[in-house]
């Protein structure tokens, strides 16, 4: 018992010795953090009383040059006093004689003008934008109440011309429908599309499975050298009710297709004088025929627009030669 009582009073000791060290530790941490703070001080303080030192140097320099000016502006003010309402009214005429000059003349440059040249030559085949998708009427419009939903596009240019009318300077500004006019003068001024429908009629379908022929309406979307043409088609008119297109998978890619040939319709037993093509795909055959006597068709025969259709499909096909099934 006294061996442990000696050994907790040793331990409590040294506890307490430590606890005094750390504390003494942090009192001199603290010192020295002070005295840099402190030398810190004292060089800012030489800094700041050399800035003074200067300071009241140039005060003293600038209050000797102060009778002279003050001498020179009274003498400047004798000569403008005398002057100021004639330069003023020298300023109205100049703007009146402004706004006449930039209204009347500067119009007359604009054959010379970088406006010109910008429109009208550097941008004589740029477009105003690429469209993707098909325009208002592409596919429906003639005989049907209402046009097929697509891309509306319109004129309207953030700015008037400068040059032609300074509106600025009092000139009448042109209306939209000016200024839209005059740029559409310009067939480079004109949006372009990704893509446009080339060919629309009805068609008969033969199923894949049960070989029965389906009245379908089918559009030729032509392509670009970046995109493949697509043909399109509607269980029915797309303008009728109800109508329902077939969805992207079913779409044809024309670019892998690997044949189109005109065919004709008595060989798949027409005898109303439909005519018909077929299609091969690397995946499938598609063989179509143009009915007789469709609205949409005009004057057409039947077998002027089935050429018309493998004229076009041929034209598409990029990659026949790859496609195998």
């Amino acid at each position: 018992m006294n061996d442990w009582e000696h050994q907790n009073r040793e331990y409590e000791e040294c506890s307490r010795c430590r606890e005094a060290k750390n504390q003494l530790q942090t009192a001199v941490n603290q010192q020295k953090q002070t005295l840099t703070q402190i030398a810190s001080e004292q060089q800012r303080d030489v800094q700041l009383q050399r800035d003074l030192a200067s300071a009241r140097q140039t005060l003293t320099e600038k209050q000797a040059e102060r009778p002279a000016l003050d001498t020179e502006l009274a003498r400047m003010d004798g000569i403008w006093t005398p002057m100021k309402e004639m330069c003023y009214s020298t300023y109205d005429e100049y703007k009146v004689q402004l706004d006449a000059w930039m209204i009347v003349d500067v119009p007359t440059f604009y054959d010379k003008s970088c406006e010109k040249a910008c429109l009208e030559t550097s941008l004589v085949d740029a477009g105003c934008g690429v469209m993707e998708g098909a325009f208002q009427g592409d596919i429906y419009k003639v005989g049907h109440s209402e046009m097929n939903p697509g891309l509306r596009t319109v004129c309207s240019p953030p700015f008037a011309s400068f040059i032609r009318s300074p509106v600025k300077y009092g000139a009448k500004p042109e209306t939209e429908t000016e200024l839209c006019d005059r740029l559409y003068g310009n067939a480079g001024q004109r949006p372009r599309q990704s893509s446009y429908i080339s060919l629309k009629t009805v068609m008969y379908k033969r199923e894949r499975l049960f070989r029965r022929w389906r009245t379908r309406f089918f559009v030729l979307e032509e392509g670009s050298n970046v995109r493949s043409a697509l043909i399109r088609y509607w269980d029915k008119h797309p303008s009728l009710a109800n109508a329902t297109e077939a969805n992207t998978v079913k779409s044809i890619i024309v670019w892998d297709a690997t044949s189109v040939k005109a065919e004709p319709g008595s060989l798949y037993g027409w005898r109303d004088g439909s005519e018909c093509l077929k299609l091969s795909h690397f995946y499938r055959d598609f063989r179509l025929c143009v009915k007789p006597d469709v609205p949409e068709n005009g004057n057409e025969t039947a077998a002027a627009i089935r050429d018309q259709w493998v004229q076009r499909i041929q034209a598409n096909i990029r990659f026949a030669s790859r496609a195998t099934r």
